[in-house]
């Protein structure tokens, strides 16, 4: 900011200094508030808990600068997102996510920094960092939003914060130009026969529960015995995502492909290590993915099974069966109110994506990689 020359308004309880300071006199004795060259925003924020320490009669810093750094701040934040993780409410994948954006944040505005001090010009600065597609800036944005929300809700900060017109999420319409400008995340038919063909035995229960279920990276690698159903071709499974119950009915040939591999009990799926394939950080699901894609040419990614699923599942016309097997939250009073949805309607989702890849028939594993 420029040095301020006067009040942004007659009743702004601080007057501009020739040194670029915000200035107060209270009894007698001028105070410096903020730091130099701190917006109007900034130096009322920092002024009211001047204002509340000389009225508890605290010391003030001689630079003017009060209250908690924001490092201190995301300390607090980061033990309160642990405790979710420990209920349940998150899963330690999201906590991962706000870990690495506390630190990018303070990287970027000061590891010291008070957070009375941060407005508009701070959060113009970090949003003009920001690189990647309009998903991950919108999530990036989106978490630090959570975090300084967060800050005011806990009573660090007098007032909520000012992002200020810069501070935004990309627009639908940036969304969507992009996502037109790139190929489709969907496979062939003879994409997933060729990948099927060649993948490991786990590796191809996981595609076909990608495929039928909806199944995502995470979803796969903490998937319990307990969810699936051999006998009948059901898996039920919680997703931790959205807290919403999904189920699924898989063809002959997934069955059996997920029965030649499944353990008595714990995870479906475990490395060779004896650990599940839900990994905190990097997804070892996608990793394992993308080196047999890759050496099979086909250049699209494991959540790519996903929109799979969505799309050629949609062709049994019937979208709450669809968002049912996918996990997707429904809004509107009708979801509410739907209790229960038919196992018919959920088969037929499968079986339109069985039909579409030349499935509709019972196919015994050994036959598939004939």
């Amino acid at each position: 900011m420029s040095k301020p020359l006067e009040k942004p308004y007659p009743e702004f309880p601080l007057t501009p200094h020739k040194r670029g300071y915000w200035v107060k006199v209270v009894r007698g004795k001028q105070h410096r508030i903020a730091k130099r060259w701190a917006s109007p925003e900034e130096a009322i924020a920092e002024w009211y808990m001047v204002k509340e320490a000389l009225e508890r009669g605290e010391p003030v810093p001689s630079d003017g600068t009060c209250g908690v750094s924001l490092q201190e701040a995301c300390t607090v934040f980061l033990g309160s997102r642990k405790s979710r993780v420990e209920s349940g409410e998150i899963t330690q994948r999201t906590y991962l996510d706000y870990e690495r954006e506390c630190k990018h944040v303070c990287e970027v505005l000061g590891w010291n920094t008070s957070v009375l001090t941060i407005g508009q010009s701070q959060f113009s600065k970090l949003r003009t960092v920001y690189k990647g597609t309009p998903n991950l800036i919108s999530n990036r944005v989106g978490r630090v939003r959570v975090l300084f929300k967060f800050i005011y809700d806990a009573g660090i900060v007098p007032v909520p914060f000012r992002y200020g017109p810069d501070f935004v999420k990309p627009s639908a319409k940036t969304k969507r130009l992009h996502r037109a400008s790139k190929p489709m995340k969907l496979f062939t038919q003879a994409q997933i026969e060729l990948l099927v063909a060649n993948a490991k035995p786990q590796m191809k229960a996981m595609i076909y529960l990608g495929l039928f279920a909806g199944y995502g990276n995470h979803d796969v690698g903490t998937l319990l015995v307990e969810h699936v159903d051999l006998a009948t071709g059901w898996v039920t499974y919680h997703r931790p995502k959205t807290g919403l119950t999904r189920r699924a009915w898989l063809p002959p040939r997934a069955v059996d492909t997920l029965a030649a591999i499944m353990p008595a009990s714990g995870h479906v799926f475990v490395t060779k290590y004896g650990n599940s394939w839900a990994g905190d950080g990097k997804n070892p699901v996608s990793a394992e993915f993308i080196k047999l894609a890759r050496g099979n040419e086909v250049p699209l990614s494991f959540y790519a099974l996903r929109h799979t699923c969505e799309t050629i599942g949609g062709n049994c016309k019937d979208q709450v069966a669809v968002d049912y097997v996918m996990g997707h939250a429904a809004t509107g009073m009708s979801s509410v109110y739907r209790e229960t949805i038919n196992d018919g309607r959920l088969k037929a989702v499968s079986e339109a994506i069985a039909s579409w890849l030349g499935q509709s028939q019972p196919v015994n594993s050994q036959t598939s990689q004939a």
